[in-house]
């Protein structure tokens, strides 16, 4: 074992002695997530009751209660010498991404698997259209009427461009983005394909890897003896690790897992909301 990588039992005990999130964020242990999260999910915030939030937050809170019952542990992924190699080649830290690889594991889970199936609501539906429909009309074409009583009011052309312009921006930030809280729910468990949740998942290690080289410029190969920089093959073990799918051709290729990728390309990841993550 390396002198830098903590046991996950040393680990907790470690930081059980801290007083909040921020001590952890500022050590650096939940870099590559919070990468993601910020990236993916958008900057914290503060909710209605002035509650700092994050998912990033979420997931520091079930890892720290112990909530998180993964199939495999940290001396799993450890004693995984194929892909710690790979990580290291990537010049990333392994404790780091243990903390990545646990969270994308159980972000997935509790949505796909625990989660509920969000349907849209009438509103949603009806905006959406209308973002639709305001995005490609010309000026010329519509036509506004505002009556105040009984009298009509005349909208001058510049007037017409500027309430386009704001229910435009104005309906597309509120409904093109986030989820409103009013949105029903189908009232039960889903039962879906894993090859769901792989798909998410690389998506989910795509999006960090593009943004750690790119943005934050953390990726530095530099390739171990019997390593592999390939990014797919690497996801690939990692979902065999995950325990969602028992194919060893996993292992050893990213043929099995470009295969659901394609064969799901155009299966959209179904909305859900889960209370883990909500």
């Amino acid at each position: 074992m390396e002198n830098n990588v903590i046991p996950l039992e040393s680990e907790l005990k470690e930081m059980d002695k801290m007083e909040s999130f921020n001590i952890a964020d500022k050590l650096g242990w939940f870099q590559y997530v919070s990468i993601l999260t910020y990236k993916f999910y958008g900057l914290p915030g503060y909710d209605d009751d002035n509650q700092w939030h994050s998912v990033c937050l979420d997931f520091w809170g079930r890892y720290m209660r112990g909530d998180i019952k993964q199939e495999f542990t940290k001396e799993d992924y450890l004693n995984n010498i194929k892909i710690i190699k790979s990580i290291k080649s990537f010049g990333l830290d392994v404790d780091k991404f243990w903390l990545l690889l646990l969270f994308i594991y159980d972000y997935v889970f509790c949505h796909l698997s625990k989660g509920l199936l969000v349907d849209e609501s009438s509103e949603v539906v009806f905006s959406k259209q209308l973002i639709a429909q305001l995005s490609k009309c010309k000026l010329e074409d519509v036509n506004i009427a505002i009556k105040i009583g009984k009298k009509s009011v005349r909208i001058s052309e510049v007037g017409k461009k500027a309430i386009l312009r704001m229910l435009y921006h104005g309906y597309e930030n509120t409904y093109s983005q986030a989820l409103g809280y009013d949105t029903p729910f189908s009232g039960g468990l889903l039962q879906l394909s894993m090859s769901y949740h792989i798909k998410w998942a690389v998506q989910l290690y795509e999006y960090t890897f593009d943004y750690l080289d790119t943005k934050w410029h953390l990726i530095h190969p530099h390739k171990l003896p019997n390593a592999s920089l390939n990014r797919m093959l690497l996801f690939s073990r990692i979902m065999y690790l995950y325990g969602w799918t028992d194919n060893k051709s996993f292992l050893e290729s990213d043929d099995s897992l470009r295969g659901i990728l394609n064969a799901y390309k155009n299966k959209p990841i179904p909305r859900t909301c889960c209370q883990e993550y909500f």
